[in-house]
This record gives C-alpha cells, sequence and structure tokens, in this order.
C-alpha cells in the first residue's frame, strides 16, 4: 500500500459480540454465509473475487458456484458454510490511488486482521470438518508446500479435522482444462 492510504477501524459484528478490527482496503466485506447456526462442513477460501464484492456474500462467481454444486453433488444441499480467510477483495494503489492489481492475493497483514473475526466464527459455527479452498486459505492453517502436495493430507485445527482441496478457479482456467483433455 501506498503512503497515501487510509486505514479504517469499523465495528464488526460477530454473532454475539461487536470487535472492532482496522482494515486497509475499502471494498465490501464478504462476510461469512451459512444457512443455519450449526453445519457439519465450512469451506474457507482465499479473499472475494468481483461478485463477492459485489453481493457481500462468499462464492457466488462462477468458483463458487461450481464449489456449491460439488456440495450439492455430495449430499451436502445447504448443510455447509461459506468463508474466506481475509473479508475484502484485496487490491493495490498506483501512485494516483487508483485501485490496480485486483484480486491479488491477500497479504499476511490483511489475513492476520481478520483472523479474530474467522476464528469467532469457527467457534461459534462448530463445524465437523472444515475444508481450505485453494493454497492461500491451506497455507493461513499450516499446510505447506504447493496445492497438490497438500489436497487429500489432514490437521488438527483444534479438534476439529482440516483439510484442502484445489480451488474451483483451477479447473475453470482455459489453460488447465486444455492440459486435463490431453
Amino acid at each position: 500500500f501506498s503512503n497515501s492510504s487510509v486505514i479504517h477501524a469499523r465495528k464488526r459484528r460477530s454473532f454475539r459480540g461487536t470487535y472492532e478490527i482496522t482494515c486497509q482496503l475499502e471494498t465490501n466485506p464478504v462476510y461469512p454465509w451459512t444457512p443455519a447456526p450449526h453445519v457439519p462442513v465450512l469451506f474457507i477460501g482465499e479473499a472475494p473475487g468481483e461478485e463477492e464484492d459485489k453481493q457481500g456474500i462468499p462464492f457466488v462467481g462462477r468458483s463458487g458456484q461450481l464449489l456449491r454444486k460439488w456440495a450439492r453433488d455430495a449430499g451436502l444441499e445447504t448443510r455447509y458454510a461459506l468463508a474466506n480467510v481475509e473479508l475484502h477483495r484485496p487490491y493495490d494503489l498506483d501512485p494516483q490511488g487508483n485501485r490496480i492489481n485486483l484480486n491479488r492475493t491477500p497479504t499476511e497483514q490483511e489475513i492476520a486482521t481478520h483472523a479474530p473475526f474467522l476464528k469467532r466464527f469457527i467457534e461459534r459455527l462448530e463445524p465437523a470438518v472444515i475444508i481450505c479452498v485453494g493454497g492461500t486459505a491451506a497455507q493461513v492453517y499450516g499446510f505447506k508446500g504447493t496445492v497438490g502436495r497438500m489436497v487429500g493430507r489432514w490437521k488438527d485445527l483444534n479438534g476439529i479435522p482440516i483439510t484442502t482441496i484445489y480451488h474451483p478457479s483451477f479447473f475453470l482456467r482455459p489453460m488447465a482444462k486444455a492440459k486435463r483433455e490431453e
């Protein structure tokens, strides 16, 4: 961020409490989504994209539609929750203050800023399993290496099993699709 970045302190409601976070990003916050107070599966992704930023709901763009299809195909219907390690759509600022590099990977500082919110969400949700969607979310929870090496491995997060899957965008990219068809 440039020195001209404005730091905003905002009050965030987290189920039954309010806490203050300081965030440098001025996009719409995309809070976790859950259809019920307790669901068995929590999918955690990287950060909101363009559609998520517009609608304020995680995983509603093309990748999200594919993830939701996978959840339905697995028989979860609406028995899952969706969240991201970063609540805002990441971007950088050019010297004139214009947003550039939309959809970049969130920084460790940005992720750390929202970590207490996500931690509290997980505690209140009490999922039976957590699935990291892609490498960034997996690295936040201690997985190392490439996504291919993370997939199928399991860890423990305060008594909750946690694993990693490929991000749906991997399967939507033309290059990846062409390679798989060869």
